[in-house]
């Protein structure tokens, strides 16, 4: 997977927006941060992140790509949405060949009469990246802080 840019996942006013390193630097007397980067599984999750939580046609280029989750705010927590779910997941990863169908596996587990988390499990370099990601369908996707 190599190195992206590492961007903000969470907050509400600065999602998406490029980090800056922590550690500073000082150049003809003025500090200065470079952006920060991040590296192998964390990219992959950012990338897995924000492929998710995207809906179509969000992304100009690439007007097919998405997660479209909030299509399912409002309807009910039943097994055919849970299918729905996990097949919107399952075309957001496998857009442009980012990743094929056997490099991962996504499991749907109600939590509540609301809510239902996704279990995305990526077989990436002899390891497994576990993914969660909690939906309520009053909602929509419950990113918390920590996660990534």
């Amino acid at each position: 997977m190599g190195i992206d840019l590492s961007m903000t996942l969470f907050s509400d006013e600065d999602s998406g927006d490029l980090q800056l390193a922590a550690a500073t630097y000082t150049e003809g007397g003025v500090e200065k941060r470079d952006l920060a980067l991040t590296t192998s599984q964390d990219a992959i999750k950012q990338i897995v992140y924000s492929r998710i939580r995207t809906q179509a046609p969000d992304w100009f280029l690439h007007p097919s790509l998405g997660g479209n989750l909030e299509d399912l705010i409002g309807e009910p927590n039943t097994k055919e949405t849970a299918r729905v779910g996990i097949q919107s997941i399952q075309d957001a990863l496998t857009y442009d060949g980012f990743m094929g169908m056997g490099q991962f596996e996504i499991r749907a587990i109600p939590i509540s009469a609301d809510e239902i988390v996704f279990i995305i499990k990526i077989y990436y370099d002899n390891q497994d990246i576990i993914i969660p990601l909690a939906f309520s369908y009053t909602y929509g996707l419950q990113l918390e802080e920590g996660v990534i």
